[in-house]
């Protein structure tokens, strides 16, 4: 666990102590989010805390359950202890026992670790918090499970697709296996498909180096690069990843710029899990322009009907397009 200036770290004990004004919070919130660093700093510093609590309490409780339960809070809740007559000497006692409680915390983690867990989405994207540290968006109809070995290494299998936030720990290298292809990183952004492109997984970084591995071959990517697995082909290659849309399940955010609408409904299909199918004879006067963020999926069918000029039917989670694009 990264430590700190004083600052902050007095800062975070005072809010989970219950003893943060107004002003504690406002800068603890500002801090929080210069950073996605600073945001895994504070959570690890808040699960430690809870761990120790936890473990003093009951020796039966499932910790992890607990955590998963809590980690998505955002920072303004009600703190986890009060603790009445704030004295500064006392505050030097509450960051000794916060100290010690961080060495509890991070020794549970480390065994939880190795017991596995198992992360399910179903009908919508989650974002989880992994044991380390690390954020996920896990897609819809996507799996991940976690687990650590005797070599400390985060081993971590994939069934669909996840947008992955890691946390650096030197020395503990963090691997996704998915579909006969692997993904390593110490610390990075980066999204896994394996569910949009049958017969492939692609690999696509947003900052940082990963290596990936896939039928004896070895590939390293740095931002801005993708790597794809033909496993029809039995092929492993390196290219520019020109899709900027790439990272969408997480950002919630479609950029277009004379983009094919053959793009645009692939893009739907994968972020809000739509089925979109183009009944239109000629679809080259229909190119995008245009930004969709945060938009529901019923907005961009809108949109896309005024722009273009088309007509957009429902049947069930079947969406048709029809018409001819006579508007741009």
């Amino acid at each position: 666990m990264k430590h700190l200036d004083s600052t902050y770290d007095e800062l975070i004990i005072r809010y989970l102590s219950g003893n943060a004004d107004n002003s504690d919070v406002a800068s603890l919130e500002k801090y929080v989010s210069q950073s996605a660093e600073n945001r895994a700093y504070f959570k690890q510093m808040k699960k430690a805390y809870l761990l120790g609590g936890l473990v003093e309490s009951s020796t039966n409780i499932d910790i992890e359950q607990a955590w998963t339960e809590v980690a998505n809070k955002t920072i303004r809740q009600t703190p986890v202890v009060s603790i009445k007559n704030y004295r500064p000497r006392r505050m030097l006692r509450i960051a000794a026992v916060f100290a010690a409680l961080a060495v509890v915390g991070f020794l549970l983690v480390q065994q939880l670790g190795t017991t596995g867990r198992e992360y399910v989405a179903t009908t919508i994207s989650k974002t989880i918090s992994l044991p380390d540290g690390s954020e996920v968006v896990l897609n819809r109809n996507s799996t991940l499970t976690y687990t650590t070995d005797e070599l400390n290494r985060r081993l971590l299998a994939l069934s669909g697709d996840a947008y992955f936030d890691v946390m650096h720990m030197s020395g503990n290298p963090f691997i996704v296996s998915t579909e006969g292809t692997e993904v390593e990183v110490l610390g990075t952004s980066f999204y896994v498909d394996a569910q949009f492109n049958p017969g492939t997984v692609e690999v696509s970084v947003a900052s940082g180096k990963v290596a990936v591995r896939a039928v004896k071959e070895e590939v390293i990517l740095t931002s801005g690069e993708k790597a794809v697995h033909n496993k029809n082909r039995s092929e492993l290659t390196k290219k520019l990843n020109e899709n900027e849309n790439f990272n969408a399940i997480k950002t919630k955010k479609l950029v277009y710029q004379n983009a094919a609408l053959s793009t645009v409904t692939s893009d739907l299909k994968r972020v809000y899990g739509v089925d979109v199918r183009v009944a239109i004879k000629d679809v080259r006067p229909c190119e995008i322009s245009t930004t969709f963020e945060n938009k529901s999926i019923d907005a961009i069918l809108q949109i896309l009907e005024s722009s273009l000029g088309i007509n957009v039917t429902k049947n069930k989670n079947n969406i048709i397009l029809q018409g001819n694009c006579t508007l741009n």
